[in-house]
């Protein structure tokens, strides 16, 4: 699932909350808030409801700057005051924030606007990236899509380092990562993937892994023709 959630809303009352005065669990919350799915998503053949983030230790750690350690204790204590629900996995750690409708209640109007088979996405949403991935189409359609599997090293390598990739409206397939180790050099596949995982507020508008891997890898990258 990618989609454009905007922003959330923290009430006065924020001030209030029994963490509040522990800045790295204020940090945590946020960060955990902002990259919860708006909307269900797949991630490893496992659907990642609304207010739901799959994750790990590892990626809380890059994406927020925090310790293992650190982010483990909050973590407990979120659980301990019933902020979130967490379920521990082999591929991953699944978080359910408990009251996330009250930082990003659900957009109504973008609900009816869906269940109109026949109308446009709200032009107001669409972004210049977005377009660009449209355009891509013919050349995603090139290569059929797979379902998801793991069984590859750069597979493996993502849902260990930049797992929110994988939620996407189209993650990447077993099939795409064989043809990106084919027409991109190495040094710069899993640095734009990085890259794509750091800016994640801007790539989870996003709907293809894919497509979004093409548009953000520098054209130095590219295999030169033999």
């Amino acid at each position: 699932m990618a989609t454009d959630r905007g922003f959330v809303k923290l009430f006065g009352k924020f001030r209030h909350w029994g963490w509040y005065t522990d800045s790295k669990a204020v940090h945590l919350f946020i960060h955990l808030l902002l990259c919860a799915n708006y909307e269900p998503g797949n991630f490893l053949g496992k659907v990642i409801k609304r207010g739901q983030l799959a994750t790990s230790l590892r990626s809380l750690s890059l994406a927020t700057g925090l310790t293992e350690k650190e982010i483990r204790t909050r973590l407990k204590n979120f659980q301990k005051t019933g902020e979130i629900l967490t379920e521990s996995g082999k591929q991953f750690t699944l978080i359910t924030i408990c009251k996330y409708d009250s930082y990003n209640p659900p957009d109504k109007k973008r609900g009816k606007q869906r269940a109109n088979k026949g109308q446009t996405k709200d032009k107001q949403r669409a972004t210049i990236e977005e377009d660009k991935t449209i355009r891509l189409k013919e050349e995603r359609e090139k290569h059929p899509h797979a379902f998801l599997d793991k069984d590859h090293p750069l597979l493996e390598w993502i849902a260990m380092r930049t797992p929110e990739l994988n939620t996407m409206e189209q993650p990447l397939t077993k099939r795409d990562a064989e043809i990106i180790e084919k027409d991109y050099m190495k040094v710069g596949i899993k640095k734009t993937f990085l890259n794509m995982y750091n800016k994640w507020s801007t790539v989870q508008n996003y709907k293809s892994t894919y497509s979004t891997f093409v548009l953000w890898c520098e054209d130095k990258y590219v295999k030169p023709k033999a």
